[in-house]
């Protein structure tokens, strides 16, 4: 979330403010696999892994051996001499360090994304300083021995009056992108979900399907505890980012879960109930209610800090609010030159955000402000109440 959080709503914001955006893709050919690690060692050494530490990576990393097993046959052992094990849990970690100083690597005005092996190099309104980045970027991939790979290394510009610009790496045109998946998340270059939404709709049916396939009970919160743990992760995945806007959308998510208490109740031979209820005797919320309580549960991360993210990037602590009245992390953002950024998590909230009782930021806890959150949201008649 945080990744995400970091730069699609910045882009966002900038495409409102009548700016583009350039952002470069990058995809480094089997990533994992390819470190060296005499270079990974040297490079803990400089971050201060030195002494007990360093000797015991330098053996998780030295001296593996792999074979390869096809049916009943199977390869002589040989030593693996680069990359990290996959599958471990300091895997991705030596991965970070590994690429950790690229940023550095850049020039001035060229920002930089990472997490695990996924890289995003962007700049706004500079599509020179791109290009000087990516050559930049070429020149540290050399250096460390690790290989770009071009096939899924690709660019996409934002905002209407985004020049038309061939990018190269290498010498090598970059493939211009009109849709990315990034970080599981599908999005067009100007900021649409829709077929995002469509796609993770028809995955949750199916799961839906199969569950109700599956499990014979009759019991309805059984049932539904089946739907919070395997189908509602799917149907909630960074929603503070593409959270929709439009009714249809909105009515095409609430229909998975609508769908799925309906039977459930139906298998008990009640057939008549009306969903407020069923989520009434199930304890649960609607999908969009839940949506909206993810989203102010983000803001305060962010405005409290809780969540590693500069909130100045993305808004600011308003300076045009009364500060006698309310609670003292009321927010300021751009007026909204579109419906697409109107609906975007930084304009969506703040209207409800400022308004917040300021006695909800008594507590340190996002856990505890988020159950109080809830009451407070009831009683204002925003959701509907969850017995």
């Amino acid at each position: 979330m945080s990744a995400l959080l970091s730069t699609v709503p910045i882009w966002q914001k900038e495409v409102n403010r009548g700016n583009f955006v350039s952002v470069v893709y990058v995809d480094y050919r089997k990533a994992f696999d390819s470190i060296s690690i005499p270079l990974l060692l040297k490079k803990m050494q400089a971050l201060g892994i030195v002494g007990r530490l360093h000797s015991f990576l330098h053996s998780f990393l030295t001296h593996r051996t792999q074979s390869v097993i096809v049916n009943d046959a199977k390869s002589r052992p040989y030593e693996s001499t680069s990359g990290v094990p996959q599958g471990t849990c300091l895997g991705p970690l030596m991965f970070l360090i590994y690429i950790n100083d690229l940023p550095k690597a850049l020039p001035s005005g060229a920002f930089c994304s990472i997490y695990a092996d996924d890289c995003k190099i962007y700049t706004i309104n500079d599509v020179s300083t791109l290009q000087a980045a990516l050559n930049a970027l070429e020149q540290w991939s050399q250096y460390w021995d690790l290989s770009i790979s071009m096939e899924k290394t690709f660019v996409m510009g934002f905002g209407k009056n985004h020049p038309q610009v061939t990018f190269t790496i290498n010498g090598a045109p970059l493939t211009k992108a009109h849709a990315i998946r990034d970080l599981g998340l599908t999005y067009t270059d100007t900021f649409d979900f829709g077929n995002y939404i469509s796609d993770m709709v028809t995955k949750a049916k199916c799961r839906s399907n199969f569950i109700l396939k599956a499990f014979k009970t009759r019991d309805p919160l059984i049932l539904f505890k089946l739907f919070t743990t395997y189908v509602r992760p799917l149907l909630e995945y960074c929603s503070a980012i593409w959270s929709p806007g439009k009714s249809s959308q909105v009515d095409e998510l609430e229909s998975v879960q609508k769908s799925f208490t309906y039977r459930c109740f139906v298998r008990r031979g009640l057939f008549k109930i009306t969903y407020d209820s069923r989520l009434s005797r199930l304890g649960a919320l609607s999908l969009k209610d839940r949506r909206l309580i993810a989203d102010l549960t983000i803001m305060y991360k962010l405005t409290t800090d809780e969540l590693h993210l500069s909130i100045w990037d993305l808004f600011q602590v308003s300076t045009l609010v009364n500060k006698t009245r309310g609670h003292p992390f009321k927010i300021h953002i751009d007026r909204s030159n579109s419906r697409t950024y109107e609906n975007s998590f930084l304009c969506r909230n703040q209207s409800l955000w400022n308004s917040l009782d300021p006695k909800l930021f008594r507590y340190r806890k996002s856990s505890t402000f988020q159950l109080h959150l809830i009451k407070h949201l009831q009683s204002r008649n925003h959701i509907v109440c969850a017995s």
